[in-house]
């Protein structure tokens, strides 16, 4: 079973089968710290159409520029909610996540620590 499974991944694990899947954002990141985020960031708006999703997450990315894990760390969360106040995806927004002040508390709490 083993050998066949490592087979598959082989056969399989290649970037040419990635698209249209939104993971395939990944591959825009060197580091694994960025790619950890763009992944997090791909994977909570990984629901609809394939082509909004490949919108949205590249919206998010673009405003993140060349490292999301350098943007989360040296943005100030004012900042960042403001890069994002007019940010939909589908039918979730910033008013999604209740009232700001509840959001910022919580965002306060989250540190990246890759």
């Amino acid at each position: 079973m083993r050998q066949k499974l490592d087979y598959l991944y082989d056969q399989y694990n290649r970037r040419t089968y990635v698209h249209p899947d939104p993971l395939e954002f990944l591959y825009n990141y060197q580091h694994i710290r960025d790619r950890e985020i763009a992944g997090l960031i791909a994977s909570s708006l990984a629901y609809g159409k394939v082509v909004q999703i490949q919108k949205s997450v590249s919206r998010v990315l673009k405003i993140m520029g060349e490292s999301p894990f350098d943007y989360l760390n040296s943005t100030p969360e004012s900042e960042i909610l403001l890069h994002f106040q007019s940010f939909v995806h589908r039918f979730a927004g910033r008013s999604s996540f209740g009232p700001a002040d509840r959001y910022q508390a919580y965002h306060s709490r989250l540190r990246v620590d890759i």
